[in-house]
């Protein structure tokens, strides 16, 4: 902690010294401590601090029993034979130290209270993402994909690196890792941030309200460019920001097209491309492609001889 930041919190701070007894308002948690409650003590503060960093602390001293608050929100009675045992909650004995020092002491164990579940949260974003992308939708989209290149030989990958997809397929780890890069250097000090999205990763919802995600169309897919019998051909797999698959052909001859079109019913063209009707191409459409280009090169061949 900086001289600037800890004497900002003392300028922030409200420390009393009293002999009169804190009222109660009707959003004040209270108890009265005994020593078995002292875990239940050390949780409250820890809940706490995932609200917030920084809290006002008053201090009451009483003839009987002390009075620890933190703001209108806990207030923990405590009788003075327990006084040392309710301060071993914190890293040193403050007995003797003033109140100025204790609720300094107290803020800044809130801070560091923060901070450990920052780090937790950090370490859980590379495993959620993991997860995620060989989560079942992301692997049927690979099979998809090695099936065509088990069909078609890769010519060169097209997948665009400006609109997404975010991960390509090629370079799946690689990719991973750079986008838990990108997410850590965005969100890896804002907490409401950084839940929220392991909390949208974990339940697959709409990414694209984050920053990282805004600019692109797709989280996950390639493009390749594949030749069949000097037919340019490229196929497209995607799933989107919606987790929504999206797969696509394109056929640079037209009367494969036209060929295709009167003899399968499993795709729908528009223009050079071909979706597939039921969502997903499959091993037997790929199969038909590839003896339809076969064929129809094969007879242009032999009007040439």
């Amino acid at each position: 902690m900086t001289f600037y930041d800890l004497s900002t919190k003392l300028r922030d701070m409200d420390v009393v010294r009293a002999s009169q007894r804190l009222n109660e308002e009707t959003t004040l948690d209270a108890i009265s401590y005994i020593p078995a409650h002292l875990g239940v003590v050390k949780a409250k503060i820890r809940s706490l601090a995932d609200e917030k960093p920084e809290w006002g602390i008053k201090v009451l001293e009483g003839e009987d029993s002390n009075i620890f608050q933190i703001e209108n929100r806990y207030k923990v009675e405590v009788p003075l034979q327990y006084w040392d045992n309710f301060l071993t909650i914190f890293n040193e004995d403050l007995k003797g130290k003033d109140c100025l020092n204790f609720s300094v002491m107290l803020n800044e164990q809130l801070i560091e209270a923060v901070e450990e579940d920052m780090g937790g949260l950090r370490k859980e974003l590379k495993p959620a993402l993991t997860e995620m992308y060989n989560e079942r939708q992301f692997k049927s989209l690979d099979k998809i994909i090695n099936l065509w290149t088990s069909w078609f030989k890769v010519q060169s990958y097209k997948t665009r690196e400006d609109k997404g997809p975010v991960v390509s397929q090629e370079k799946k780890n690689k990719d991973i890792q750079s986008l838990y890069g990108k997410l850590i250097r965005t969100y890896g000090e804002d907490k409401g941030n950084l839940e929220m999205l392991l909390e949208n990763i974990d339940s697959n919802q709409m990414l694209s309200g984050f920053d990282v995600f805004k600019n692109y169309d797709f989280l996950y897919g390639t493009r390749i460019q594949s030749f069949q019998d000097r037919v340019s051909l490229i196929f497209e797999a995607m799933i989107d920001v919606g987790f929504n698959t999206i797969q696509s052909i394109y056929v640079g001859d037209k009367e494969v097209l036209d060929k295709i079109e009167e003899e399968s019913r499993a795709v729908k063209r528009v223009g050079n491309v071909l979706y597939p009707v039921g969502g997903s191409f499959t091993s037997k459409f790929f199969r038909l492609l590839k003896e339809m280009v076969e064929n129809i090169t094969t007879d242009e061949d032999k009007e040439i001889e």
